[in-house]
C-alpha cells in the first residue's frame, strides 16, 4: 500500500471523530445559551418580585411611623413606594407573560397589592382624623398583616418556581 493510501485511510478514520467533536461542541454551546438566557430571566423575575416586596415594606414601615408619631414626614417613603408600585408590578407582569403558572400568580398578587395600599390609605386617614387610638384598633383587625402574608406567600412561590427552573437549566446544561 502506498504512503498516500495510508495517509488517506488515516485521514478518513479521523474525519468522523472531528465531526462528532464539532457536533458535541455546537450542542454544548446551545445548552450554554439556553442556560444563560434562562438564568438572566430568572434574575430579572426575582429582582422584579423583590422590588414589589420592597415597595410594600417601604410603604408599610412609613405608614407605621406616621401612625405612631402623627408626623407627615414619615409618609415620604410611602409616597415614593406608591409611585414605584405600578411600574414594578408592570415589569414583573411582562417578565412572566409567557408563563401561564406565573401569570396566574400575578393575577392573584395584583388585587392584593391594591388592597394593601387601600388599607394603608385607610390607616393614614384614620390617624389623621381620629388619632392614635383609632389606628391601634384598626391594627388589631390584622387585615393588613393577612394581606401582606398572602402577597409574601405568592411571591415566595414565584421565586421558588424560578429557582427550580434555573436549577433544572443548569443541570441540563452540564450533561
Amino acid at each position: 500500500m502506498s504512503t498516500f493510501a495510508l495517509f488517506k485511510n488515516k485521514l478518513l478514520s479521523v474525519v468522523p471523530i472531528l465531526i462528532a467533536v464539532g457536533i458535541a461542541a455546537k450542542v454544548a454551546s446551545w445548552g450554554e445559551t439556553f442556560s444563560t438566557g434562562t438564568l438572566e430571566r430568572h434574575h430579572q423575575v426575582v429582582d422584579a418580585a423583590n422590588a414589589i416586596l420592597n415597595d410594600l415594606l417601604d410603604a408599610e414601615t412609613s405608614v407605621r411611623g406616621f401612625a405612631i408619631t402623627g408626623d407627615e414626614e414619615f409618609l415620604g417613603p410611602y409616597k415614593a413606594a406608591l409611585e414605584r408600585i405600578d411600574p414594578d408590578t408592570g415589569a414583573l407582569r411582562v417578565l412572566v407573560a409567557d408563563d401561564p403558572q406565573q401569570r396566574e400568580r400575578m393575577k392573584e398578587i395584583e388585587p392584593l397589592i391594591t388592597k394593601k395600599f387601600s388599607l394603608l390609605r385607610e390607616g393614614i386617614e384614620l390617624r389623621r382624623n381620629s388619632g392614635l387610638e383609632a389606628i391601634v384598633e384598626l391594627s388589631k383587625l390584622k387585615r393588613g398583616k393577612t394581606t401582606m402574608d398572602a402577597i409574601r406567600g405568592l411571591i415566595a412561590d414565584m421565586k421558588a418556581e424560578e429557582n427550580r427552573r434555573a436549577s433544572e437549566s443548569l443541570n441540563l446544561t452540564w450533561w
